[in-house]
């Protein structure tokens, strides 16, 4: 499965609830500049094969009733969308 990971452009560190185990939820490096917020995944190397096959990505989220506006894409293209509404991380 494939899993959130720090880098170097986080500014906050989203934590699991009290209770919650790291095997169940992991900590989430992100970047936000009030508008975006940013996370950087490792994808495992099925989800990459999968990905390769089909050219297509799933997107699960733990909220049942609606899906909030996101983006996806490589680092380049998310840093771009950012900086459409702010500030964006510096680059390494």
């Amino acid at each position: 499965m494939s899993h959130p990971v720090d880098w170097y452009g986080k500014n906050k560190i989203l934590k699991a609830p009290k209770g919650v185990t790291e095997e169940q939820v992991q900590d989430l490096h992100i970047f936000t500049n009030g508008v975006t917020c940013v996370s950087r995944w490792q994808l495992s190397e099925e989800a990459l094969k999968e990905i390769k096959k089909t050219g297509c990505i799933f997107i699960g989220l733990w909220s049942g009733g609606t899906q909030p506006p996101l983006f996806v894409g490589s680092h380049n293209e998310v840093r771009e969308i950012a900086a459409d509404y702010g500030r964006v991380w510096k680059l390494k």
